[in-house]
């Protein structure tokens, strides 16, 4: 990659009437973090690479962490032009890809590479449900619901204390 773009940023959200917090990352280390009150703190990091200088200029206006509200429930995800964030019943997403020949896989001069390190830092008793698609999950001190799962790595849950489900790649545990 010739050319490689870092940026940081943080959000601060309110989240004593929302039912549920979600976070969904495609690649990138993902770090949960009980804290006390009703603000969450996400502290995020994109790390972006692509072939020549005008492609990264794009890659920055196309890729980024966004957030939406549904059904009481706040979500924050990695907005992408080839992945869709799709719903299912049990109110969890995923993502699913929109164009099968991704420019985020390793061929021809649209190749990019995408990263987003996050730490959210989230009040204990918030319901959670957090995925991340590779790179590690961790996990600490959270008290509400909690679902968490990684698709090419871990989900590592320290010091738990409520009803926990966890998913990695094939196998499961509860």
């Amino acid at each position: 990659m010739a050319q490689k773009f870092e940026d940081q940023s943080s959000f601060q959200v309110d989240v004593s009437q929302l039912e549920r917090f979600h976070l969904y990352n495609r690649r990138g280390a993902v770090t949960v973090k009980a804290t006390s009150g009703q603000t969450a703190t996400l502290k995020v990091t994109r790390n972006l690479a692509a072939q020549s200088s005008s492609r990264l200029e794009e890659v920055k206006k196309e890729v980024y962490l966004d957030s939406m509200r549904k059904d009481g429930h706040l979500v924050f995800f990695i907005q992408h032009p080839t992945l869709k964030l799709k719903f299912r019943d049990d109110h969890t997403a995923g993502y699913e890809s929109i164009n099968q020949n991704s420019w985020d896989s390793n061929n021809g001069k649209n190749h990019v590479k995408v990263q987003f390190t996050i730490t959210l830092e989230l009040p204990a008793q918030t319901d959670l449900t957090v995925r991340n698609h590779e790179h590690p999950l961790i996990i600490d001190g959270m008290k509400g619901d909690l679902k968490a799962g990684n698709h090419h790595d871990g989900v590592v849950v320290k010091n738990p204390v409520s009803y926990t489900h966890l998913r990695a790649h094939e196998t499961e545990a509860d």
